[in-house]
């Protein structure tokens, strides 16, 4: 079984490095669209100024972010916007 950074990835638009998450909560309901959060590590500072958080999440308001999983070798992907922080 491989560990679940190997099985979920989140790619988010304009940003290079990769995604560091934790808290990663997806919900549909049937026929309607999808809904997800997640606590976003977006810079290797081990305390981070509020007005500093702020100002980066507001730079991705309405960028696209990608989820792929990948089950049993197969990858699956699923798509949204950023919509609030």
């Amino acid at each position: 079984m491989s560990k679940f950074s190997e099985q979920v990835h989140i790619t988010i638009e304009g940003f290079t490095q990769n995604v560091i998450y934790y808290n990663l909560e997806l919900s549909q309901k049937m026929a309607d669209h999808h809904h997800f959060s997640f606590f976003w590590q977006y810079t290797g500072k081990p305390i981070i100024a509020p007005q500093d958080q702020e100002k980066a999440f507001s730079n991705y308001i309405g960028s696209e972010v990608i989820f792929t999983f990948k089950v049993k070798g197969i990858r699956l992907m699923s798509k949204g916007r950023i919509a609030s922080n």
